[in-house]
């Protein structure tokens, strides 16, 4: 029963309440493991037109694309959730951001080598990514509030980017 009150229906990663919980967690973590922890919030490009322009059905068919081509890809110390929407929230235990960023990358090659089917042909899809390493000194609304700022500049940058947060 608590793996339905904890997983999105749709992509059956964790829904937003779990996601959260899981990023507590993790901070909590922190000052007692030497391990890093990076968090990464992703949004499918151009999702909205998706569903205008063929339907919500095929909107949801490239979650759900989105979801099981991010099960292959990433291992289990990876926590994975949908915060809702088109939007994400991935967190990388163990890594820095550069091998965070990598892991994207990947991701990102095998999501554009993957295809929809629709009228009209086929969809590709790709994600634009804000990451963050986290830190001690950080609270969640912090974390969220910076690593959406790094999606929001991937986005107006161009999209199918992957920028990393950094203080000015």
């Amino acid at each position: 029963m608590e793996k339905i009150a904890t997983t999105d229906s749709l992509t059956r990663l964790f829904n937003r309440g779990k996601t959260i919980e899981l990023l507590e967690a993790r901070m909590n973590e922190l000052p007692h493991k030497s391990n890093k922890c990076a968090v990464a919030m992703l949004d499918i490009d151009l999702f909205k037109t998706i569903n205008d322009k063929y339907g919500h059905c095929v909107g949801d068919d490239a979650l759900k694309l989105f979801a099981a081509t991010a099960k292959q890809n990433f291992s289990a110390s990876v926590d994975m959730g949908r915060l809702g929407g088109e939007e994400f929230l991935f967190i990388f235990q163990g890594v820095d951001v550069s091998e965070t960023v990598k892991q994207l990358e990947t991701f990102s090659q095998s999501l554009k080598d993957a295809s929809i089917k629709a009228l009209g042909g086929e969809i590709k899809l790709t994600f634009s990514a804000g990451v963050l390493l986290l830190t001690e000194a950080q609270s969640i609304s912090s974390v969220l509030e910076k690593t959406d700022g790094a999606l929001y500049e991937a986005k107006e940058t161009g999209r199918d980017k992957i920028v990393v947060f950094t203080c000015l």
